[in-house]
C-alpha cells in the first residue's frame, strides 16, 4: 500500500471506518433475509401469505401483503400466492450472494483498516524516536 507525502498511511479513513460496519450490517441482513425466504417462501413483506391474499408491488421492489386481496386486488401490479413464491425463489440465492460479497467486503475493509492502523502506528513510533 501507498504512502501520503505526510508519511501517513492511506488505509485508514473516516469514510472506511464509516463504510466498515454498514457493509457488515447490510451482509448480515441480506443473508438473514435469504435464509428466511429460503425457509418461508410464501412471504410478502416478510408476512406469510395464504391463498386469498394479495401481495402489491411497489417503486423500487417494495411489497405490501393485502389480506384477502384476491376478491378486490389493488389497482397497481400485485402478485398471488403461486407468483409470489415464485418470485422469492428467484431472489433467495440473490440475498444470499449479495449478502455474503456485502460480509465478505466489510471484513476486507476491516483488515485494511487495521493494517493501516499498524502502519500509522509504526511510522509514529519511527519519528517519536528520532526525536
Amino acid at each position: 500500500m501507498g504512502k501520503h507525502s505526510s508519511g501517513e498511511s492511506p488505509d485508514l479513513s473516516v469514510k472506511l471506518l464509516i463504510a466498515t460496519p454498514i457493509c457488515l450490517i447490510m451482509g448480515v441482513f441480506a443473508i438473514w433475509l435469504g435464509i428466511v425466504t429460503i425457509h418461508e417462501p410464501a412471504t410478502c413483506d416478510l408476512k406469510t401469505m395464504t391463498v386469498s391474499d394479495v401481495c402489491q408491488v411497489g417503486s423500487k421492489g417494495t411489497e405490501k401483503l393485502i389480506a384477502d386481496g384476491v376478491s378486490n386486488p389493488p389497482n397497481r401490479k400485485y402478485r398471488n400466492l403461486d407468483q409470489q413464491e415464485a418470485h422469492n425463489r428467484v431472489v433467495e440465492p440473490v440475498y444470499v450472494l449479495v449478502g455474503a460479497a456485502f460480509t465478505a467486503g466489510s471484513i476486507w475493509l476491516g483488515v485494511l483498516q487495521a493494517r493501516g492502523l499498524r502502519e500509522r502506528r509504526r511510522i509514529r513510533r519511527q519519528r517519536n524516536s528520532r526525536t
